[in-house]
């Protein structure tokens, strides 16, 4: 097994990162089972807009916007639509 020089670097996959990988992967195995070529059109285009949109902003935007969407939620923190907050 081969020990990465750069441990803070992530799992590289082709030349995607691992959850941009997660999301061809997803794509083609879509594709596979219910056939049709828009499935395979996505699989292929939506890694490369997720890309795009990760390389553009800085790290933990895609997080966040989640979080003020209010479909992810930060473990110890109010959600965003709370606007009092009593300890």
């Amino acid at each position: 097994m081969k020990i990465p020089q750069y441990l803070h670097r992530p799992l590289v996959v082709l030349w995607w990162e691992s959850d941009e990988f997660a999301l061809f992967a997803s794509g083609i195995v879509l594709w596979y089972l219910f056939g049709g070529y828009i499935l395979l059109l996505t699989g292929l285009v939506i890694p490369v807009v997720y890309s795009k949109i990760k390389k553009r902003y800085p790290r933990g935007f895609l997080n966040h916007l989640a979080y003020y969407s209010g479909f992810a939620s930060f473990r110890g923190y109010p959600d965003f639509f709370v606007k009092d907050f009593y300890e």
